[in-house]
């Protein structure tokens, strides 16, 4: 009995070709880049066709960089994964998401360039600093964006008094932070909440701080700032 080789279909019309190898195999699409396969059209008038890879990739979320088997309760130190993902995020000029849960981290998260971090909102996605302070803004960072997350210190200032801040900004006369937004943001246990150095244009919205030694500090040149719907004892 002889075999027929089948190299390529036609389609119903029986014109156009289709190449079988122009067909994509299911372990193509099961791979890490198979989303690249498929298409993806955003609504819209005058949408531009994409993939589902570059769509998807527009947003980062941090359980993109955890291990397989993470916890979300807070109890493993993923200090290097978060910082991973912030970085990632300001390299590609990108939105991070943190998933709801508990992300337990033992030293200062690091912002070095314009970012949006985001949270599915107040105790639901929380960071844990431990014995750390949580975020640490470098000198001259402008167009900064936080919001809808609890920072959380392990130990509260009010039972045993630490030396930690929730976010603090490193701005300088010389060179300020500018343009930064904090919204909805639940800060627990530091000593102080925000620590402001030369902020600038900046606004603060729906933040509480509770168990803190100090709310929320401005020093050097801080101009045009904006406080409201905030309780920063």
């Amino acid at each position: 009995m002889s075999t027929l080789s089948v190299n390529s279909l036609q389609t119903a019309d029986g014109i156009s070709p289709v190449l079988v190898s122009d067909i994509a195999k299911k372990s193509d699409l099961s791979a890490s880049g198979g989303s690249a396969l498929v298409g993806y059209l955003p609504a819209g008038t005058g949408a531009v066709a994409t993939n589902v890879e570059k769509e998807l990739q527009q947003l980062l979320k941090l359980v993109n960089f955890l291990p397989d088997g993470y916890v979300t309760d807070g109890s493993v130190d993923y200090t290097t994964e978060i910082n991973a993902a912030i970085a990632a995020a300001v390299a590609g000029n990108k939105a991070l998401y943190i998933n709801p849960g508990e992300w337990r981290h033992t030293a200062a998260l690091t912002v070095t360039a314009r970012v949006v971090i985001f949270g599915a909102g107040k105790g639901v996605s929380k960071f844990l600093s431990v014995n750390c302070d949580a975020f640490d803004i470098a000198t001259g960072v402008s167009f900064v964006a936080i919001q809808g997350i609890t920072i959380a210190q392990a130990t509260r200032y009010t039972s045993t008094p630490n030396t930690y801040t929730a976010i603090r900004n490193n701005g300088t006369t010389a060179n300020q932070n500018s343009y930064h937004t904090y919204r909805d943001i639940f800060i627990d246990g530091f000593e102080f909440g925000f620590d402001c150095n030369a902020v600038s244009s900046s606004s603060f919205i729906n933040c509480q701080a509770a168990y803190t030694h100090k709310g929320i500090t401005f020093s050097l040149q801080c101009l045009n700032n904006a406080v409201s719907q905030c309780t920063l004892a």
